[in-house]
């Protein structure tokens, strides 16, 4: 029986060791997680962008304007 309880807490002690290890590396874990992350987001937004939006708006996002024969402004 004493065998037992010596065996259930040095295990509990390690698992608290290495949780504790765990919880201190999180910072650092989710700062390359977020930069990553936001990396994808700003590469997909313009893939849309390209895809959705510069055709009127020009690839550097300035506005371009289109005429047809008689003067009104159409889409480009």
């Amino acid at each position: 029986m004493q065998v037992k309880v010596v065996i259930g807490t040095i295990a509990f002690m390690l698992t608290m060791i290495i949780l504790g290890y765990a919880a201190l590396r999180e910072p650092e874990r989710m700062e390359a997680f977020t930069g990553a992350r936001e990396g994808r987001t700003i590469e997909t937004g313009a893939k849309l962008y390209i895809s959705n939006c510069a055709s009127c708006h020009g690839v550097e996002a300035q506005a371009e304007v289109c005429e047809d024969a008689s003067g009104n402004s159409i889409a480009c």
